[in-house]
């Protein structure tokens, strides 16, 4: 064969290659529906580490580097725990039905959530200066009613306490909660909601606008004495969605709540030799964490703001 021939080998090989993906694409939606109806979560790290130790040992059978076989691997696997976990969360349409406001829905991580909840169901409308003509968009969030069933702050953190005591004085019915990385700056729009008899939390993902899978991902919660809106804002990030194979913790009152640490997680599978850690490391490292991760009540966090 000549360069022309073995290069046009290769274009049907990597054909073949990318028609087995999106059959395996198709079998993770077929597995998505399948664990729905059993009710196992969508990651099963015991299952990933089997995978990759298995495409390991496989690699080495036919010649082919273990490392470049595993780098493969854990690509599919994501792709494949996005495929489920998309098409669970469109499964459930926990947002049917219901009308969400994002308030700087424009900016990266606004559109994001914006995003997250459209896939959910909702009828998100977007408020931002910078939104695109749209029947669902305005660019002054004033205009609005404010009569949806969730209000999402997701505006620059220089101007997101004004929306806050601005929004205190409307009183929306439903929902609110801001994405602000910082706390202490919003204290004052946040107590203002909670004083005008708000539904109100605060939220903080932590992760970026680029995120696709949330399995494994942090999330915070602050509980600003409304069981309700916590549970409300928590019920967003449900299982299957943030939760790594576990159940939901029960929500503990003036709290922040955090999701497993995908570190733990990453414990069951060894780049080396695919060995898992021992259960005195894990319990040993699962108190350390417990102690870095106290919770603070809400009083807690305004004192610290005042120091």
């Amino acid at each position: 064969m000549n360069l022309e021939e073995l290069r046009g080998h290769l274009d049907g090989l990597d054909r073949r290659l990318l028609q087995l993906i999106a059959e395996r694409q198709a079998t993770s939606r077929e597995i998505a529906r399948v664990k729905r109806s059993t009710g196992y979560a969508t990651r099963d790290y015991r299952r990933e580490r089997e995978v990759i130790l298995g495409a390991r040992q496989i690699a080495t059978e036919l010649g082919i580097s273990p490392d470049v076989a595993e780098t493969l691997m854990r690509l599919l696997i994501r792709s494949s725990l996005t495929t489920q976990e998309q098409a669970s969360v469109a499964a459930q349409a926990s947002g049917s039905g219901r009308r969400a406001l994002v308030i700087g829905g424009a900016g990266k991580m606004g559109a994001w959530f914006a995003q997250f909840l459209a896939s959910q169901g909702f009828a998100v409308e977007i408020a931002d200066p910078k939104a695109p003509a749209a029947s669902m968009a305005m660019s002054d969030w004033h205009e609005s009613r404010l009569d949806q069933d969730l209000i999402v702050v997701a505006a620059p953190l220089a101007i997101t306490n004004t929306i806050l005591r601005e929004l205190a004085a409307r009183k929306p019915p439903g929902l609110v909660f801001d994405l602000g990385s910082l706390k202490s700056p919003l204290r004052a729009g946040l107590e203002a909601l909670r004083s005008a008899g708000v539904a109100v939390t605060s939220v903080h993902p932590m992760f970026g606008p680029d995120t696709e899978l949330l399995s494994g991902r942090h999330v915070i919660f602050i509980d600003l004495g409304d069981a309700a809106a916590l549970q409300g804002a928590r019920a967003l990030f449900a299982p299957p969605r943030v939760w790594c194979g576990s159940r939901v913790p029960r929500s503990t009152p003036n709290s922040i709540l955090r999701a497993k640490s995908p570190r733990r997680a990453r414990n069951f599978i060894s780049r080396s030799s695919g060995s898992t850690t021992s259960a005195a490391n894990r319990s040993r490292r699962s108190r350390a964490r417990s102690r870095a991760y106290a919770p603070r009540s809400w009083p807690a966090i305004r004192r610290a703001s005042r120091r």
